[in-house]
C-alpha cells in the first residue's frame, strides 16, 4: 500500500481534533473521499468520449460564441446610437470622425479612450452599468491604464463607434 502525507490547516487540525471520535479513521475516510471524487471524474470522461455528438456540441457553442460576440457588437451600437441623438454637433462630429483602427478585429481601443475630454467620461459611466462584459472600470482600485481589452469589450466598442458613425453619415447629409 502506497502511503501519503497529508497537510492540513491549523483550523481544520483543531476541528479534526474536536470530532476525531466521530470522525472514525481519517485514513478510510480519507480513501473514500478520494476515490469518489476520482470515480466521478472517470465516469465524466468516459462520457465524454462515447457521446457521438461531441463535434456537433462543439459546432453548436462555437456559434453560439459567435452570436454572443454579436450581441456585444450590437449593444454598443444601441448605446452608439443612443449617445449620437443626444450629442451636440461639435461633440457627435468629432466622435464620428474619430477612429479606433479599423474594422473588426483589427479595431483596438486605448484606454486614455477613458480620458478623452469629448467622450470619455460618459463611456465611464456607461461601463460602470455594464459590470458583467466590463467588470473593472476607470476609477476602480484594480483599474490598470495600459491594460488591453478583451474581443466582447473591443467589439462593443466597435459596435459602439459603428453606431455613432452611421447616425452622422445619415444626419450630416441633411445639415
Amino acid at each position: 500500500m502506497k502511503k501519503f502525507t497529508l497537510s492540513v490547516s491549523d483550523e481544520l487540525a483543531e476541528r479534526i481534533d474536536r470530532y476525531r471520535d466521530h470522525l472514525g479513521n481519517l485514513s478510510g475516510l480519507f480513501q473514500k473521499a478520494v476515490d469518489e471524487k476520482i470515480t466521478k471524474k472517470e465516469q465524466f470522461d468516459v462520457r465524454l468520449k462515447e457521446d457521438p455528438d461531441i463535434d456537433e456540441i462543439a459546432a453548436r457553442l462555437r456559434q453560439e460564441q459567435k452570436e454572443a460576440d454579436n450581441d456585444f457588437s450590437e449593444e454598443g451600437k444601441d448605446k452608439g446610437l443612443y449617445w449620437a441623438k443626444r450629442a451636440s454637433y461639435s461633440d457627435l462630429k468629432y466622435a464620428a470622425l474619430r477612429t479606433f483602427g479599423g474594422p473588426y478585429p483589427h479595431f483596438h481601443v486605448p484606454n486614455s479612450i477613458f480620458q478623452d475630454e469629448v467622450i470619455g467620461e460618459y463611456l465611464q459611466e456607461v461601463l460602470l452599468e455594464n459590470r458583467i462584459l466590463f467588470p473593472v472600470c476607470p476609477g476602480d482600485d484594480n483599474w490598470e491604464w495600459d491594460e488591453d481589452f478583451d474581443s466582447s469589450q473591443e467589439q462593443w466598442f466597435y459596435g459602439w463607434q459603428t453606431g455613432v458613425v452611421e447616425f452622422w453619415d445619415h444626419v450630416s447629409t441633411k445639415l
